[in-house]
């Protein structure tokens, strides 16, 4: 799957241009997955560093004094092998460094969840069997794009995911009555421990 995702991008005319949408982080269809395999496949040459020029990555901390919010996204402009790098965030180019590393991840591809609020003129959609897959992630999947959806995989697994009902309208939750009940209290007392 991961590969055919791969040719799928590629004949949307790459990352500046398409974006994976995925369901879950790990597994086979999961985006670190994606990611790893892009990387591998797609990065411009450069030194054995974490990042490559020309990388899609997002920022995935708050950082209110570099203006920098979790999603922010960007794409690597420089990359040292010192651990040094550059991301252009909107036109904004910030220099990076070897400790802002765990606040930056390749995003190739992302979870749905991670990308709510963010749009790509194309999106990419692996469609496989997990617990998160459901006829709502799609529909947030599918609303991230600005001009064409390709969903990845069989038609007719799909057309079941879409028609079944979402998951969470199966899942059985619920407090008994004494779960829900609050012990009452008389008016203007505090209790013993006030």
């Amino acid at each position: 799957m991961s590969r055919t995702v791969a040719d799928v991008v590629a004949d949307l005319g790459g990352f500046r241009e398409a974006r994976v949408v995925g369901s879950r982080r790990a597994g086979p269809d999961g985006v670190d997955t994606l990611n790893a395999l892009f990387h591998a496949r797609l990065a411009a040459p450069g030194p054995a560093f974490r990042l490559r020029v020309g990388e899609p990555v997002m920022w995935v901390k708050n950082d209110c004094d570099r203006d920098l919010f979790n999603g922010t996204m960007g794409y690597v402009t420089d990359a040292q092998i010192d651990g040094r790098f550059s991301v252009d965030f909107d036109g904004r180019v910030l220099e990076l460094g070897p400790d802002d590393l765990d606040s930056i991840e390749l995003a190739y591809a992302a979870t749905a969840h991670k990308l709510q609020g963010s749009s790509f003129p194309r999106v990419v959609v692996p469609v496989l069997s997990n617990r998160n897959m459901d006829r709502t992630l799609i529909y947030t999947a599918i609303t991230r794009a600005q001009i064409q959806v390709v969903l990845v995989g069989d038609p007719k697994h799909i057309a079941g995911i879409i028609e079944a009902p979402p998951r969470p309208s199966i899942r059985e939750v619920g407090f008994g009555r004494a779960a829900l009940e609050l012990p009452s209290r008389e008016p203007g007392r505090m209790g013993s421990d006030g």
